[in-house]
């Protein structure tokens, strides 16, 4: 069954359907809001008003062939939302420059490749020096395997923006990755 076809169901009130696509997106979806914040229990609420929102509001709400991009949208929204209820200050949390995830773990770089534990902290390092956009694409684009649409509807930015994101990002980590074997080849041979 299609994502759409999925949706259409839940749109017409079919249970079924809208547990297969809750079981087929939470843990994708945790992770995925995990990275905005900390605060679990943040994550959790606004996951819940999600699908309660979806449930409720399932006949007015538009086709979409994507599940999980609607929902990641809406999750990232609801969440940059109520952060912003609780740090009481619309400065602190920018809607275009959000508090992404900093924290990429050395495990989630050796279970997608096949590196030593060297390079993957180098990797990590760099990608530490990433913003916060440019860290939420990379980690759509290939933590994720999500086109540069979905990018650009998840992130609601422009192709060529997701594009331009994901470019500089790449860019930036090797220059990064390329210093730090300059300055290690050059401290090697001191």
């Amino acid at each position: 069954m299609t994502d759409l076809e999925l949706w259409q169901n839940i749109k017409a009130g079919d249970r079924q359907s809208f547990s297969i696509a809750y079981n087929q997106n939470i843990d994708q979806l945790i992770k995925y809001g995990s990275r905005f914040t900390q605060d679990a229990s943040l994550v959790e609420d606004c996951l819940h008003d999600l699908f309660v929102y979806v449930w409720q509001n399932r006949e007015k709400l538009s086709d979409t062939d994507s599940i999980r991009n609607y929902l990641m949208v809406s999750l990232r929204r609801s969440i940059i939302k109520k952060a912003k209820k609780v740090s009481q200050s619309q400065n602190e949390i920018n809607d275009h420059d959000t508090a992404f995830g900093t924290e990429l773990s050395i495990e989630d770089i050796l279970a997608q490749t096949e590196m030593d534990a060297e390079r993957a902290e180098k990797i990590k390092r760099a990608f530490d020096q990433l913003s916060a956009r440019q860290k939420e694409a990379i980690y759509l684009k290939y933590y994720n395997d999500k086109d540069y649409e979905d990018i650009c509807e998840v992130l609601d930015i422009s192709y060529q923006s997701a594009r331009n994101l994901v470019s500089s990002g790449i860019k930036k980590l090797r220059d990064v990755m390329s210093l730090a074997i300059v300055l290690m080849s050059w401290l090697f041979w001191s």
